[in-house]
């Protein structure tokens, strides 16, 4: 599992985050992702754009080509939101996750 740690959101910003599979995909000889889910660490206050609270089921996001996204909004000011994200590929032989840190603060 690969962490990155982003740029911090402010409470109020509805930000998309994106993840980029195709390196991972193209080097075991994989072409598309069947299936996306993300899920947040510490979903207090978070909140997916659509308005469903970070704390029910996993979303699927968005896929687009070799890439994931969802939108986020809300959150606490001085937390780090961990966004996880998991993919099955199409073929369905191999699953990926990642994680992307995402620190809250006013701005």
């Amino acid at each position: 599992m690969i962490t990155n740690i982003l740029e911090p959101k402010d409470p109020t910003d509805v930000k998309e985050y994106r993840i980029k599979w195709g390196q991972v995909l193209a080097a075991e000889g994989e072409s598309a992702i069947a299936s996306s889910t993300w899920a947040a660490s510490d979903p207090d206050g978070l909140d997916y754009a659509d308005g469903s609270p970070a704390t029910g089921s996993p979303p699927s996001g968005y896929i687009e080509g070799t890439d994931t996204y969802i939108f986020v909004s809300g959150g606490t000011a001085g937390v780090n939101y961990e966004l996880t994200n998991t993919i099955v590929t199409a073929s369905g032989l191999r699953t990926h996750q990642r994680t992307i840190v995402v620190p809250c603060c006013q701005r």
